[in-house]
């Protein structure tokens, strides 16, 4: 760990990595996220190699005008030689260089004989020069003295290491930090031009990948002046966009970036359903998506539900990713924790900016709560042409519950999971008869080979439902009260929550019957099923596919009788 205090930088590397360098402008301790010296791990253990080599090391050609010392070493069981490059800690020389402007008037700091750099005198002159004041505590801390004001002024002032490192030292400033949030305001800047929040409008860069029709970010702080006039258009990990949102943060950003927010949530609209037009037109198929221009401007926070379903998608892509047998781990997969965190992050923001939209626009939440209420009272709204994806769904459901509508009879998850499963199962039958097609056999009463072949083939839907699931009992439980608290936090989640969401996606991961699959989605009907009604449920799923025209069933006779004769025999190996 590099301290402002050292007074150099070391780095150990090999002669490849010493190639991909241009010294030294990328060797410096806030390196570059490619530089191979930014490992820590890694170069401590390149720092026990180095010290463990009896050989002697050899003085190299310093490559580049602030690189203090290069020196070489024959490592004997490398076959190759290990390079040692020390250059001055710019921390510390710019911290330096403000501090020098300085003097105090009340003591010799600053004087000769107590300088600001202190390494520039031994041991014992520093002792011997230094006066008693300053050689014990003060009887009563000078920092008392400043009010709550100061101090919060001072934080804004500092960079977060030295924040953090007076923030352990002295409560009060710690409680100060804490109540005006200066370490995420601090962290609230556009990654290009370093722009604080309160300078400008803040939001991210957005992919549309237009095949897949689907949005993601890396939700690295972008600038509006920085996407607009310099033509940023990669992320910070070379991740290329093509759209610029703000975000909520506080209600004076909000304030400033409000039609912004229109502006481009419309710009980003009409990509996606261009690339809609464009897909129905190569596969000859309508879409189930609007390919019109919306009816109403407001109609546009579409885009805002389908980049929260989308983070939801690629959380338990993560998750299938990291959750892997004992010793197929990679180190390149990131862990639960991050991706949860990330995740969290991510929803919440676009949440935050979701329910501060709808506090402006009502009509947001107005279409949202009749468009579930259809869902509830109107079977045939059901179906893919009303209803084109059930996780953007959740989106809207999540809302409705988090912001019920007064005057209005409140909707709820017990109204809404029993409809709400039964479309999920019947529009995923089409992938369970593609892997087991004897299931289009239908018996009578109870059957166990089409519970369990069900729930085998359906495991990843049903993982996404549970996923969709804990982030609606999460968001409602905490944030039901109101806005106050994302606002408070610039749209930040609560620190326990990715925790919690650590927790919940290790138990989803434990779900391997039916039971168990409705107790984590909260489906009180569901313990009421016995084997005989549900397989019943089942066969009219596929019944209710085939009808909605989701899968093409088949009628040709012989084909029937081959699955028959299929299904007969792989009951028996089953049983």
């Amino acid at each position: 760990m590099i301290e402002i205090g050292d007074s150099e930088v070391v780095a150990y590397l090999w002669p490849e990595a010493v190639r991909k360098l241009i010294l030294p402008h990328l060797l410096h301790p806030c390196c570059h996220f490619d530089c191979p010296c930014s490992d820590k791990s890694h170069q401590k253990y390149l720092e026990h190699v180095w010290n463990s080599e009896s050989s002697k090391a050899k003085n190299s050609p310093a490559q580049g005008e602030k690189v203090v010392s290069h020196k070489t070493k024959f490592i004997t069981s490398r076959n190759s030689v290990l390079h040692r490059i020390a250059w001055p800690n710019t921390r510390r020389t710019s911290t330096l260089s403000s501090i020098t402007q300085w003097h105090c008037g009340k003591c010799p700091y600053g004087s000769i004989s107590l300088p600001h750099d202190q390494t520039t005198l031994n041991k014992k002159s520093r002792i011997d020069r230094a006066p008693a004041s300053l050689l014990q505590p003060p009887i009563t801390c000078k920092l008392s003295l400043l009010n709550d004001d100061i101090l919060g002024d001072l934080a804004f002032l500092l960079p977060s290491e030295s924040i953090i490192s007076l923030s352990i030292a002295y409560p009060r400033f710690r409680e100060v930090v804490a109540t005006l949030h200066v370490l995420l305001r601090q962290e609230l800047r556009c990654f290009f031009l370093r722009t604080p929040l309160n300078e400008s409008i803040l939001g991210i860069g957005v992919h549309l990948d237009t095949g897949a029709r689907a949005l993601s970010s890396d939700f690295d702080w972008l600038s509006m002046e920085a996407f607009d006039d310099f033509n940023v258009r990669n992320s910070i990990e070379k991740r290329p966009f093509s759209y610029f949102l703000p975000f909520a943060f506080s209600r004076p950003h909000f304030g400033r970036a409000h039609k912004e927010i229109w502006k481009r949530l419309t710009e980003i609209e009409s990509g996606l359903r261009a690339a809609e037009v464009a897909i129905s037109r190569k596969t000859k198929r309508p879409s189930n998506r609007r390919l019109l221009p919306p009816l109403k401007a407001h109609h546009v926070i579409d885009v805002v539900y389908r980049m929260m379903n989308n983070i939801v998608v690629s959380l338990m892509k993560s998750c299938e990713d990291t959750i892997l047998p004992a010793g197929a781990h990679s180190s390149k997969v990131p862990t639960l924790m991050h991706a949860s965190e990330r995740a969290v992050v991510s929803y919440c923001h676009l949440f935050h900016l979701l329910m501060r939209l709808c506090a402006t626009t009502p009509a947001i939440l107005q279409d949202a709560n009749y468009k579930v209420r259809r869902f509830i009272d109107m079977p045939e709204t059901r179906v893919k042409a009303s209803t084109p994806d059930m996780g953007e769904l959740i989106v809207l459901i999540t809302l409705v519950l988090v912001l019920p509508i007064k005057n209005q009879q409140p909707i709820t998850w017990e109204n809404l999971c029993g409809k709400f499963l039964a479309e999920a199962i019947t529009r995923n039958v089409r992938w369970v008869l593609l892997e087991s097609p004897e299931l289009e056999i239908m018996e009578s009463g109870a059957s166990d080979y089409r519970l369990n072949k069900t729930f085998a083939n359906s495991r990843t839907s049903l993982r996404l439902i549970m996923f969709q699931m804990t982030f609606l009992r999460s968001f409602i439980h905490t944030y039901s009260a109101g806005i106050t608290r994302l606002d408070e936090n610039y749209g930040f989640p609560d620190k326990e929550l990715p925790e919690q969401m650590v927790s919940e996606i290790k138990a989803i991961y434990q779900v391997d019957t039916w039971p168990k699959f409705f107790q984590r989605i909260e489906y009180a009907r569901g313990g009421m099923f016995n084997k005989s009604s549900f397989t019943q449920m089942l066969r009219d799923t596929v019944k209710m596919s085939a009808e909605r025209k989701y899968h093409i069933p088949l009628t040709h006779p012989g084909r029937l009788e081959e699955l028959h004769g299929k299904r007969v025999m792989l009951e028996k190996a089953a049983g």
